[in-house]
């Protein structure tokens, strides 16, 4: 469901869900939903208070359709920055599915599944320090590795 302006209704819902939840311990965090637009520094909050004990990430988030202007798969990156530096203090993070994408058939902003710490923190390191344009998509999308698999990252 979403609001005139786009916005999904679940977003003001999910921001009060964050300020009023009192858990002590959250092992395993799962999102699926449209636009992230109030609430992503409620998630980024969620996160940081539950860093201790996280041990798997899914996010899926579908971006609503700007109109005629395909949206800027930069700015939608960078937007999400600040919780991948949150992320680096998750010190039992195992499992992180990274699912950002327009309604419309677009380049998707980021588009992964990853299992094992190792190969987690590497990605999202190089997604912190990297550019962030389609052209660099290696470490935005694409990807579904586990601890076993070799290192491509250099």
């Amino acid at each position: 469901m979403s609001q005139p302006d786009n916005t999904w209704i679940g977003d003001q819902i999910l921001s009060m869900v964050v300020e009023k939840e009192q858990s002590n311990v959250l092992k395993r965090l799962g999102l699926f939903c449209q636009a992230i637009v109030k609430s992503k520094s409620a998630v980024e909050k969620l996160v940081k208070k539950h860093a201790a004990t996280l041990e798997a990430l899914s996010l899926e988030i579908l971006i609503p359709d700007p109109g005629s202007t395909p949206p800027n798969v930069s700015a939608q990156r960078n937007e999400y920055k600040s919780l991948l530096r949150i992320l680096t203090g998750c010190p039992l993070l195992e499992e992180f599915s990274f699912h950002v994408e327009p309604v419309a058939d677009e380049w998707p902003v980021a588009d992964f599944d990853m299992n094992g710490r190792e190969w987690i923190m590497r990605r999202v390191n190089n997604m912190i320090t990297s550019h962030t344009g389609p052209e660099h998509d290696y470490f935005w999308g694409d990807g579904s590795e586990t601890e076993d698999n070799e290192d491509d990252d250099s």
